[in-house]
């Protein structure tokens, strides 16, 4: 085996396997870095290990490494402060470098601890499935690198000994390496050994240790999260609009109860700025917040008591990457727990949840897993006072204008509300043929104003067109011109068009932004939101039935744009996805609950395996558990059997040490390939032979193992001139009897005996 030719291509492996995975690990991906990177660990084995290959010199190695580090800086910037991103390009471009120049083992050593370090900054920056592969095959290169890389240290050092001792002109050839038969497998089987402790060991602290902490307490920034093309805490209507979004997963949702489609509601935005024409979660309702944190290993927001006619149901929902820190849910939402989750903060008044941050400031990153309960029927929804405490809040001037107090929340329209209001009453007018209909702005509630939501929600559906291409001209605010010019537009204008017409008319109105999730996973039993799904609606409040949820974009549409093929490709996807979400759920995840739970199930399986008087164990046990029922033993005899079973089990354990020290004094006479009929003679013959080998040993020489007994006699008399030539001549007549096969005859016992008393005198008269 040539040890420092596979070395070599094992750590060109690893390398290429860190950068491929790292890549992969970035938020987002970065195949662009992936193709470049890895281009150029490729060309480095042929510009420097080919037929014609050579390093580059130390000095452009030298420049291009300042350049690495001038680079750093500039990465930073460009990451945004993303320290572990920029860090793991740094030393991802220090690898390649190395790669290309002249390599000591220092220089080895340097690429496999840089390698090492990337791919733990990967393991933060990633939970990906396809990643954890990638991780788990990198842990086998790397394992086996790291022992050829001992074997090659060792080989270099014999060469570097070799040389020195030779000649000056001489040039040493590296030693070739002394093997024995199966070499290869014995190897191969001293990496599987190690690999599977290490694994042990890995599994064992998986199961002892949740994963909850990884998330909160190395506290990453939630710069982590990818740049986000559906989902959005606010909604900005003026500029492009918004992209279709990727196919990429964001959440999984298990529900108690199928339907068509789920409005998982995520931000609640009832302030709109007309300066810059955005939608937000207002100053006022923010003060309402609650902080949440853990008690008892699980956090629990209550949101208000369900009505006895109320049909609850249950969801569960696994969000990925820790991308979005709000907590998804559907209106109207009873209760939120989580064994993942830390600290979140909850707002009863508009069920507005997020991850919370930490202590540090940084917010959770992760994957969090959550249930919420939630009343299925809307109609059966509880009033807005129900969720709502009858103090008192402060709002903020600029968002309510006119308006004072808690009681005018999501109320009041300021962009040309006179021209909004007259268009609402017109489409009420026409939906109910009445020409004087209309609703006074002051009224808190009227009793129409659910029919009068659902008429203008229709209204828009059927006599505005849905485009993700439409851009506002800029010149007015983007919702008057959607309602006056365009009527074409993305769902954002949609539901901001119905809340402007509602909320002139008087009544509550804010704008949801979530996800419109439809896509169901067969193979797991689940439903999938991504990015593409992201949409916006309408809640308003309609009175006596609280907030009820419109959604004025025209459904066919929507409808079409979510639909999913059912080919074998949908089923490989589905089966591919479902492997990824049970990899976050049971490895990811794995939270203090799941831990007990798994200890638990252990412990219940080794009850019922070792109480299965079916198998040996099982019987073993069960025949001790019963003795002191069958012999009717009190606690003397208890103790008697108890202390006789331990004088047995010395017995046993003296007899296995006995076996063990006769089969090494074997290895030390080299009988241990004889007969059996012949070793027993020659054991009796060569016994002087293991009472000096146990003088040398008393007094601190042992003989190794590899060693032959001359080799080993030779070493002892070139160390101490005259003082061991016994063992010589004793090491003489051990290879006479042994090998000889002479007698041990009186002549031969006497002189051995005059031997041994030479070497005793000669090892006290050292001491």
């Amino acid at each position: 085996m040539n040890v420092v030719f596979l070395f070599r291509r094992l750590v060109f492996i690893q390398v290429l396997l860190g950068i491929v995975a790292f890549c992969m690990a970035e938020p987002g991906g970065n195949p662009g870095l992936m193709l470049i990177a890895g281009t150029l660990t490729a060309l480095s084995w042929y510009v420097v290990e080919g037929p014609a290959g050579r390093p580059l010199p130390q000095w452009v190695l030298n420049v291009a490494a300042l350049f690495a580090v001038a680079w750093l800086s500039v990465d930073m910037v460009i990451q945004q402060g993303q320290v572990i991103i920029a860090m793991g390009h740094f030393t991802m471009w220090l690898q390649i470098l190395q790669l290309y120049g002249k390599k000591s083992n220092r220089e080895y050593g340097l690429i496999l601890v840089l390698s090492m370090l990337q791919m733990v900054g990967a393991s933060i920056l990633s939970v990906n499935m396809v990643f954890g592969l990638l991780l788990a095959l990198y842990c086998v290169v790397a394992l086996f690198t790291i022992l050829l890389f001992q074997f090659k240290t060792i080989s270099d050092e014999v060469a570097e000994a070799n040389q020195l001792a030779a000649p000056v002109p001489v040039e040493n050839a590296r030693p070739k390496a002394v093997t024995t038969r199966g070499y290869r497998w014995q190897f191969r089987g001293m990496a599987v050994l190690i690999g599977a402790i290490c694994g042990l060991v890995a599994a064992v602290l998986f199961i002892t240790l949740p994963r909850t902490s990884r998330f909160t307490d190395l506290q990453i920034s939630a710069m982590l999260a990818r740049a986000q093309t559906g989902f959005s805490s606010q909604v900005q209507l003026g500029g492009l609009p918004p992209g279709e979004g990727s196919r990429e997963v964001v959440l999984n949702m298990t529900v108690t109860q199928q339907q068509p489609y789920f409005l998982l509601r995520g931000a609640s935005l009832d302030r709109y700025n007309r300066h810059t024409q955005t939608w937000s979660r207002g100053r006022t309702i923010r003060r309402s917040d609650v902080g949440y944190r853990q008690v008892d290993g699980r956090l629990y927001i209550n949101c208000g008591a369900a009505p006895e006619d109320g049909d609850l149901q249950q969801a569960q929902v696994t969000l990925r990457q820790g991308r979005h820190q709000t907590l998804f849910t559907i209106y109207p939402t009873m209760n939120v727990q989580s064994t993942t989750l830390s600290a979140a903060t909850g707002n009863r008044r508009d069920q507005h949840f997020a991850a919370s941050t930490t202590t540090a400031g940084d917010p959770q990153s992760g994957v969090h897993t959550y249930n919420f309960r939630y009343l299925s029927n809307h109609s059966s929804q509880m009033p807005f006072e129900r969720f709502v405490d009858a103090e008192y809040i402060q709002p903020d001037p600029e968002e309510l204008g006119e308006h004072r107090g808690l009681s005018d929340y999501g109320r009041g329209w300021i962009v040309e509300p006179e021209l909004v209001r007259g268009l609402a009453l017109q489409i009420l007018r026409a939906e109910f043929k009445d020409p004087e209909l209309d609703r006074d702005v002051m009224l808190e509630h009227d009793p129409r104003d659910f029919a009068f939501a659902g008429a203008l929600e229709r209204h828009l559906q059927q006599h505005y067109s849905y485009s993700l291409d439409f851009v506002p001209s800029g010149k007015q605010d983007p919702i008057i011109e959607f309602l006056t010019i365009s009527r074409q537009g993305h769902c954002e204008l949609f539901a901001s068009a119905l809340a402007a017409m509602t909320r002139s008319l008087g009544m509550r109105a804010r704008v949801v932004t979530g996800f419109r999730v439809s896509e169901y996973n067969s193979v797991g039993s689940y439903y999938i939101a991504r990015e593409k799904h992201a949409h916006a609606w309408t809640e308003i409040d309609c009175g006596r039935v609280g907030w009820q949820t419109f959604d004025a974009t025209p459904p066919a549409e929507v409808a079409a744009i979510h639909a999913t093929s059912s080919n074998l490709l949908t089923a490989l996807r589905d089966l591919y996805e479902h492997l990824e979400f049970t990899w976050l759920n049971t490895l990811v995840t794995y939270d203090r609950e799941t831990r007990s739970e798994v200890l638990s199930s252990i412990g219940q399986k080794l009850s019922r395996f070792f109480n299965d008087r079916s198998n040996p164990i099982g019987a073993i046990v069960g025949f001790f558990s019963d003795l002191p029922q069958m012999w009717k033993m009190n606690a003397v005899t208890l103790t008697i059997t108890a202390v006789i079973l331990i004088f047995i089990l010395v017995g046993v354990v003296s007899l296995v040490r006995r076996a063990l020290v006769h089969r090494r004094r074997l290895a030390a006479l080299q009988l241990t390939k004889l007969p059996h009929a012949q070793r027993r003679g020659l054991v009796a013959r060569l016994r002087f032979y293991l009472q000096m080998l146990d003088m040398l040993e008393r007094h601190g020489h042992v003989r190794p193992p590899s060693q032959s007994p001359l080799y080993f006699a030779q070493g002892l008399v070139a160390d101490h001139p005259g003082r061991f030539v016994p063992v010589i001549n004793l090491t003489q007549e051990f290879y006479e009897i042994r090998f000889g096969l002479q007698p041990l005859d009186d002549e031969r016992r006497d002189r051995i005996r005059d031997l041994m008393k030479s070497l005793e005198d000669q090892l006290l008269t050292k001491a």
